[in-house]
């Protein structure tokens, strides 16, 4: 064992052992870092669509607009996953957000250099592809770092936390984005989501993660044979475990049937229900707030074991029934309501399915499972984002028929999924604890009645051998 490894187990058990609580200090410097960056980002995200539709008003320019910003994501996530697993966990989290609030106020100069609208509009394509790469080394840092930061009992309630925090900065965001938008104007909030990077950096600095770091590699060459490693160990751990290839066969057709759904979102809001675009922002904060209470229902609950099994099916179907319903009604109330429970049913399967994936997981490899598994699931979402805005401007904004489309698919990937024995077994799954196991075990030896009588007889033949002092 190398002497940095020697060194980060021991902290490791230092780290663990004096802190059982949620809001240990560094699990809160990691919160409330992340609460910032993710109020500026809330804000800077409804503008810049806002911003665009009011700019092009083309749904083919905002699906590939989200499609060419969520691409590095996806197709980096399985580097971000190895990388999280041979180096510092801590020096990706603060890097990664530098950089973000880097490129956040570089694009912010450009809006002020008055180049002409097409020149803004490559600004705003290149600073998504920048966050996007960060985003593809910092989610799996993040997700693999948690459960070290945190008892595993409290894991669930973690995962809930963060999503709180996003949910809180997204209702804030999307409900004064569009006025925050025309009362400062989008350079003003661009340089705030800048520095809203460059305060969650500050703060994750003085965070400690616990985190076994294999021996270093030497030479360009080297590190490039080191991650081809790491990827395939991470692709083979999921070849072999057949629940898991399930859920991510199952991540896969959901994300490709459910993004259009969020990506049109606003021309459902202001062409469909004829809405201002101020609802816009109202229909993304029902949403959230439906997210929220699927995930207290999670934390409150601790639903696990079959009861997750159960629920997590049903909830998967519910949300896709609920994207036909949308391009059914015709009244904001409805659609209200309609969007409200999708929210709660995406917030539970979410939540639910990444505390598995992180109890389920051994922490050396953690990094790179979730960064594959965000490739490998998120692969074809750029194609349904692209494809969802090409076909809203084909069939002249038919956007019924899309929704339609789009939760058909989704409820038939459910069902067939679920008809796996290894897919029920595998979000069924319980830790020792859940079971209600101790720590303390026994074994119980089987012993024939022959050997019973002859250690019967045996005993009483040394008993007889005895005097009476030594009786």
């Amino acid at each position: 064992m190398s002497h940095n490894e020697t060194a980060t187990l021991k902290n490791e058990g230092h780290s663990l052992s004096t802190s059982n609580k949620l809001f240990n200090r560094n699990y809160l410097m990691l919160f409330q870092g992340q609460f910032v960056s993710r109020l500026g980002n809330s804000i800077y995200s409804i503008a810049i669509m806002i911003w665009l539709k009011q700019i092009t008003d083309s749904g083919t320019v905002m699906g590939i607009f989200a499609a060419s910003t969520a691409l590095p994501m996806i197709m980096m996530s399985a580097i971000g996953g190895a990388v999280a697993d041979r180096f510092p966990r801590k020096a990706i989290i603060v890097g990664t957000d530098v950089v973000s609030g880097l490129a956040m106020l570089f694009l912010a100069a450009t809006f002020y250099a008055n180049l002409p609208p097409v020149y803004s509009i490559a600004g705003v394509f290149i600073a998504g592809l920048i966050m996007s790469t960060m985003r593809a080394f910092f989610g799996p840092a993040i997700n693999a770092a948690i459960p070290d930061l945190v008892p595993e009992k409290r894991i669930s309630g973690a995962n809930s936390m963060g999503k709180l925090s996003e949910k809180f900065s997204q209702f804030f965001g999307y409900f004064f984005g569009s006025q925050l938008l025309m009362i400062l104007g989008l350079p003003i909030l661009v340089i705030a989501n800048g520095i809203s990077y460059l305060l969650s950096a500050f703060s994750e600095s003085f965070i400690h993660i616990p985190q076994r770091l294999p021996e270093k590699t030497k030479g360009v060459k080297a590190y490039l044979r080191a991650f081809k490693t790491d990827i395939g160990e991470g692709l083979r751990y999921i070849g072999r475990n057949r629940g898991l290839k399930k859920l991510l066969y199952l991540s896969i057709s959901t994300a490709f049937f459910s993004t259009p759904i969020m990506i049109l979102l606003i021309f459902y809001v202001t062409d469909f229900l004829k809405l201002g675009e101020q609802w816009f922002g109202y229909f993304l904060i029902d949403f959230g707030i439906g997210s929220l209470v699927g995930t207290i229902i999670v934390s409150i609950f601790n639903v696990h074991g079959a009861t997750r099994k159960f629920f997590l099916i049903l909830f998967l179907i519910f949300e896709a029934v609920g994207y036909v319903l949308l391009g059914q009604v015709s009244s904001s109330e409805q659609a209200l309501a309609l969007v409200f429970i999708g929210g709660v049913m995406n917030g539970f399967t979410t939540i639910s399915i990444f505390t598995l994936m992180q109890i389920t997981t051994p922490s050396k490899i953690r990094g790179r499972i979730f960064g594959t598994l965000t490739t490998l699931s998120g692969a074809i979402a750029p194609l349904g984002m692209a494809l969802g805005g090409f076909l809203y401007d084909f069939f002249d904004k038919d956007i019924a028929m899309i929704y339609g489309i789009s939760g058909a698919g989704m409820l038939v990937a459910v069902f067939f999924v679920s008809l796996s024995s290894d897919f029920r077994r595998f979000i069924s799954y319980q830790t020792p604890e859940q079971l209600g196991h101790t720590g303390f075990s026994y074994t119980i030896k089987k012993v024939h009645k022959d050997q019973i009588l002859e250690q019967k007889e045996r005993f009483i033949e040394e008993q007889f051998k005895k005097t009476r002092s030594q009786l």
